[in-house]
C-alpha cells in the first residue's frame, strides 16, 4: 500500500514537472531603463533599424601596394591588404581602396571597419571622406577579425552621394568589411549581414479611451447680443407665459 501511494506521489510530482516545462513562455528582453512590469501593460517591444550601409573591402578602387587577398573565413571571400616585410617589417607605404557610397538620408553617422591587425606595427587605418581626413581606425587586438571603430564619433553627412577611402597607414592591416550606420547604439559582430536587427524601442498599443458620459453634455449656448435675450439653461424649467395686459 505504501509502494502504491509513492508511485502515485512520484506519477504527480512528474506530471506537475511536465506541466510546468510545457506552460513555460520566452519573455521578450526589456530595454534598458524600462520597468519590465510596464512593459507589458499596453506596451509591445519592437526593434528599430536605423538607415545604414554596408560594404564589402574589394568592391571599391583598389590603388597599389593594397591587393586583394582570399581567405574562406571572411565575407566575400575576400579582404584588402597591404603587405608587410618579413618580421613585420614595413615595406609598402602608400595605397588604398577608394568606395562610391550613397547615404540613404541626411543625419549623424558611425563607422566601423571588420580589421585584422598583424601587430604594434600593423594595427591602424586612415579614414578620408569626401576629401577630408577623418583620422583612423585602429586597437591593440592582433590577430583576429574584429569590428572596430573610427575614433571620431560620428560623421555628419548629407544624404546623396560621397566618396569613402581606407587608406594604408601601416602596412599589415587587413579589412573585410565596411559599416556606416545611424544607430549609434550598434555593435556589430562576426560577419554582418546587411538585415541585422537594430536597438530596442518600446511601441505604446493601448487602445484610445472612450469618453465618458460625463464629457458628453452639450455645451452652454452663448447668450443673444440682445439685452433681455437669455435662452435657458439645458434642463431648467420653461418660464410661465403670461398674456398680455390692454390698455384702456
Amino acid at each position: 500500500m505504501k509502494s502504491s501511494s509513492l508511485r502515485g506521489t512520484s506519477l504527480l510530482v512528474v506530471i506537475l514537472v511536465v506541466v510546468s516545462i510545457g506552460c513555460k513562455r520566452e519573455t521578450p528582453p526589456v530595454p534598458a531603463g524600462v520597468n519590465a512590469a510596464s512593459a507589458t501593460e499596453g506596451l509591445t517591444i519592437e526593434y528599430e533599424t536605423l538607415p545604414s550601409i554596408l560594404f564589402e573591402a574589394e568592391s571599391g578602387l583598389v590603388a597599389a601596394p593594397v591587393a586583394l587577398y582570399d581567405d574562406a573565413e571572411v565575407s566575400g571571400g575576400k579582404y584588402a591588404l597591404a603587405p608587410e616585410g618579413p618580421e613585420h617589417k614595413e615595406v609598402s607605404i602608400g595605397g588604398a581602396v577608394t568606395y562610391a557610397i550613397t547615404t540613404p538620408e541626411s543625419g549623424e553617422y558611425v563607422l566601423w571597419l571588420r580589421a585584422k591587425w598583424s601587430g604594434d606595427c600593423g594595427n591602424s587605418l586612415g579614414i578620408t571622406l569626401d576629401g577630408q581626413d577623418l583620422g583612423e581606425v585602429g586597437d591593440a587586438v592582433h590577430e583576429k577579425w574584429h569590428w572596430v571603430r573610427l575614433i571620431r564619433k560620428k560623421l555628419k553627412l548629407a544624404g546623396g552621394a560621397h566618396t569613402l577611402t581606407v587608406a594604408n597607414r601601416e602596412d599589415g592591416s587587413a579589412w573585410d568589411q565596411v559599416l556606416l550606420t545611424r544607430d549609434e547604439n550598434y555593435r556589430p559582430a562576426g560577419i554582418e549581414t546587411g538585415d541585422a536587427r537594430g536597438r530596442a524601442v518600446l511601441k505604446d498599443t493601448t487602445p484610445p479611451e472612450t469618453p465618458a458620459a460625463a464629457d458628453n453634455i452639450p455645451p452652454v449656448p452663448e447668450p443673444d447680443a440682445r439685452a433681455g435675450d437669455v435662452p435657458p439653461l439645458p434642463g431648467a424649467p420653461a418660464a410661465e407665459e403670461t398674456e398680455p395686459v390692454l390698455e384702456r
